[in-house]
This record gives structure tokens, sequence and C-alpha cells, in this order.
């Protein structure tokens, strides 16, 4: 088993910069992250299987986690920046992490990285959004919602959801799975798995199960996923930024 101190050790970048050739590394990182059983973290994949069956060097942000010392991949994410029709928004399309690298805040670590990237670029992406049936990354995501102060969408305690909020969603739903059936008030993409290839299958409760686990085992058929929403249009570009570099940096 790693130890935590080599785990701290990571380096995030972008594959296709520098001096790596664009695409042919990133196919590696792919092969080699499926070698080490990694889960999609926003879905399920098993090799040689790739959401979509899209080439990694076509996404808009491309982020890997590597080990410093050896350059081994441990995790990757792949993102786009999507325009929706009132705003744009950060569309984590897939993240693979393999099972030593867990824990580790990662993925938090990874979406930072990628909206920093999107920052370079492009204006501040003031939305970030993700389909999932993984109560793993879904916990994620609420981890680096409250990192930046705001609320998680959906709220699988049942809150009451606010109307601009449920709009929002709407909106992100309508881009990236226009031809599903989108449940604003509960946050499933009905059949969101099975039309974009994803291998869909409902993340059962375990024992001493939370809140997070039972809304998933309950409210997603095989091929159904949530629609995650992070909504930072109500911070200053600058906090953002600052929060998000924050993020990266942690161990």
């Amino acid at each position: 088993m790693e130890s935590p101190r080599a785990l701290a050790s990571l380096r995030l970048r972008d594959p296709r910069e520098t001096d790596f050739h664009p695409g042919g590394d990133a196919t590696r990182i792919v092969a080699e992250l499926a070698d080490t059983g990694a889960a999609l973290e926003n879905g399920l994949w098993r090799a040689p299987f790739w959401p979509e069956h899209r080439d990694p060097a076509t996404y808009d942000h491309l982020v890997v986690a590597e080990d410093r010392a050896d350059g081994r991949p441990l995790a990757m994410l792949g993102a786009d920046v999507l325009r929706g029709t009132e705003e744009a928004f950060l569309f984590i399309s897939t993240a693979f992490v393999a099972p030593v690298a867990r824990g580790r805040r990662v993925l938090r670590r990874m979406v930072a990285t990628a909206l920093m990237q999107a920052a370079r670029t492009g204006p501040v992406p003031r939305v970030i959004a993700a389909r999932s049936l993984n109560p793993i990354f879904y916990r994620a995501m609420a981890r680096l919602a409250h990192d930046f102060g705001v609320k998680l969408y959906p709220d699988t305690a049942n809150s009451p959801i606010p109307l601009r909020t449920a709009a929002l969603a709407r909106r992100v739903a309508r881009r990236v799975s226009p031809t599903c059936r989108f449940e604003p008030g509960t946050g499933v993409v009905r059949r969101a798995a099975l039309v974009h290839g994803l291998l869909g299958a409902v993340q059962t409760a375990p024992a001493g199960k939370t809140a997070i686990d039972t809304a998933f085992a309950a409210r997603l058929a095989p091929e159904d996923q949530f629609l995650l929403v992070l909504d930072l249009r109500g911070l200053d570009k600058w906090d953002i930024m600052e929060t998000a570099r924050r993020i990266r940096r942690r161990k």
C-alpha cells in the first residue's frame, strides 16, 4: 500500500503541453489507468471503454495527476467549456481515479486545475457541471461546493431548490443531454447513461449508508444519471480563482 507521503507528491498538468505529443500521450495514460483498475468517477468504466468513444486529445481541458517521483499517472479528468442559451459553463465530461489515489482530494484538485486552465483562455467559468451515477463523485463535488461557499445541485436531503438554480440546471441539461428527459426537482437525467454510452449501474447503498447513498439507490434507474451543478455566478471572479488555486495546492 502506498504511503500518504508518496501520494501527496502529485503533479497536475495537461499531458498535451510542453514536450508531450498531442493525443498520443493522453491515450497512453488512459491505457495505464485502465491497468490500475481505475474507475470512471462520474459514471462506470471498464477498459477499453471511453465515454462516447471520444479521443482524449479532443477535450478543451485535460488534467492528469501523476506521481511526481516516477511520472506514474494516478488520475485524469477531461472537461469542456460549453455554451448554453444564457451562459457558458465548465462541463466535467470524464474523470478517472486509480484505486491507490482515492481519498487524496484528487478529484477536487483536478476540477480546480481545469477551472484555472479555462480561465487562461477565456472568461472565468461561473458554472461547473457534470453528469454522474456515482456517490463518490457526488461527495467530491459537494466538498468542492463547500470550498467555494455554495451548495451543490441537487441536494439529496430534499431541501427546496431555488427557482434560479432549477432554471440554470434546466439550461445545462438542455445543452448536455438534449434528447433526455430532465427532472429539475430531483436533478435526474433519465436514460442519460444509456444515451451517452456509459455503462450505467445503480450504486447500491452499503452498510452504514448515508443519505447520499440512499438517494442514488432510490432515484436512479440503471440507465439514469444525476446532473450536478455548482453555481458560482454570485462570486467575484478573483475570489473564484483564489479558491481554485488554494484547492489545487492542497496535499
